[in-house]
């Protein structure tokens, strides 16, 4: 994710009503800036762990993008994936 403002103040949280875990927060694996903006990067195995499952495409409902203590803009959410 890329964003500006308060640096290491995002947090990504995934959401299911439909089967997941209801609430579960991702520990990022990275943090850094590039072209005047921070970025943060989360590995996909802490998603699975932190949501319970890799079912991502049946039980995850909502994917939210916070702030923790401070003001943050998010500029992009990108996936990634290897070939």
């Amino acid at each position: 994710m890329e964003y500006s403002g308060a640096e290491k103040q995002l947090e990504l949280i995934l959401q299911s009503w439909s089967g997941g875990n209801e609430w579960a927060k991702v520990n990022p694996c990275e943090f850094g800036s590039a072209n005047g903006h921070y970025f943060v990067k989360y590995k996909y195995s802490d998603c699975v762990a932190a949501f319970g499952t890799a079912d991502f495409q049946s039980k995850l409902d909502q994917i939210h993008v916070g702030a923790k203590e401070d003001w943050i803009q998010v500029y992009s959410v990108c996936y990634c994936y290897p070939n």
